[in-house]
């Protein structure tokens, strides 16, 4: 999940890349720095490090890999990067840690077991969706989306 979490804000770089039509020194750079993550976890594991180095092997190279993007897309098309980083990332960032705070201390509170699975899934799920809600949304999104519920609460409510 890390991962996918590391290697998600280059998505939209990759199709700017292919939308301007420069994508061979694009992926170029990105197969060479993300065929890295091969190599760097066979090393680790001749060196005896445990299994998940690799793991880590591929978040810091696909952490890497965002800024090799923005890089490349500021160079080509003058891609402001200061502002993804905070509009973007910085969202990304804050709402992860958001989202994480509760299930963490309902974790610590309480005893382990069937009850605490549940509950942990029902407020990490309730968390994120109010961290992304709040925060990783913008006001127009925001009304997007509730504009969204409404209609769909209208359309349900109203076929009986």
């Amino acid at each position: 999940m890390l991962g996918i979490l590391v290697d998600l804000p280059g998505a939209p770089l990759t199709i700017l890349a292919q939308a301007v039509g420069h994508i061979r020194k694009y992926y170029i750079y990105m197969s060479l720095i993300g065929a890295l993550v091969f190599p760097i976890s066979y090393f680790l594991f001749y060196w005896g490090c445990p299994a998940y180095s690799a793991y880590v092997a591929y978040i810091v190279i696909y952490t890497c890999l965002v800024y090799v993007r923005l890089i490349l897309m500021n160079k080509q098309i003058g891609f402001p990067i200061a502002i993804f980083l905070k509009q973007v990332i910085g969202r990304i960032i804050f709402v992860t840690v958001l989202s994480f705070i509760w299930p963490i201390i309902l974790t610590n509170i309480m005893e382990e077991g069937f009850l605490r699975l549940i509950s942990v899934g029902l407020v990490s799920t309730l968390s994120l969706i109010v961290s992304v809600f709040l925060i990783g949304m913008q006001k127009s999104e925001r009304v997007e989306v509730i504009g969204f519920i409404r209609n769909k609460l209208h359309h349900i409510y109203t076929k009986e």
